[in-house]
């Protein structure tokens, strides 16, 4: 069993968690080539939406 002293903190676990994908991000988002904005929107979202919504749930 764990004593006090081993015992581990979910704080730092999440906060060390955070760091180490911190720093992925920014070894990963030097790889990818930013994406450019559409000049004209693609679809109505509001259509697409009203799509969705009246297809039965699975």
């Amino acid at each position: 069993m764990l004593e006090e002293e081993d015992e581990v903190d979910d704080e730092v676990i999440q906060a060390s968690i955070d760091a180490s994908l911190a720093k992925i991000y920014s070894v990963t988002s030097t790889w990818l080539k930013p994406k450019k904005a559409p000049s004209a929107p693609k679809k109505d979202f509001e259509k697409e939406l009203e799509e969705i919504m009246r297809r039965p749930p699975r």
